[in-house]
């Protein structure tokens, strides 16, 4: 994701973490498997809220969809109390927001439109 000038790299697969003891260059990230708890992987996918402000609604539905899926689909075997993401669909909650935000911009430029004719 771009944020101004520079370019913050995030990366996920299931089950695993970035390697934090391995040189990080902007284009590789190295994975090593999750050690933990359910609730600490829980609480680590809090990472990725803020990749919801880097772009224009639009954008962020279209880049984040798989993401947010894989997300919430690994949210879901975890066994943790409170249960993680318990508000509606989690992560795919969040970007149905920014979807909803895209029809209301779209059904005001129309209305825009109509008045100016």
């Amino acid at each position: 994701m771009l944020y101004g000038d520079y370019r913050v790299v995030f990366a996920y697969k299931a089950g695993y973490d970035p390697d934090s003891s391995k040189p990080f260059n902007n284009e590789l990230v190295q994975m090593k498997p999750f050690k933990g708890t359910d609730d600490e992987r829980a609480r680590s996918f809090g990472t990725f809220d803020s990749l919801r402000a880097c772009r224009s609604s639009e954008d962020i539905v279209k880049i984040l969809t798989p993401l947010y899926t894989a997300l919430d689909e690994e949210a879901a075997t975890l066994v943790v109390t409170p249960r993680p993401f318990s508000d509606p669909g989690g992560f795919m909650f969040s970007l149905r927001q920014h979807e909803r935000a895209i029809q209301i911009e779209r059904e005001f430029e129309e209305e825009q439109k109509k008045k100016r004719r």
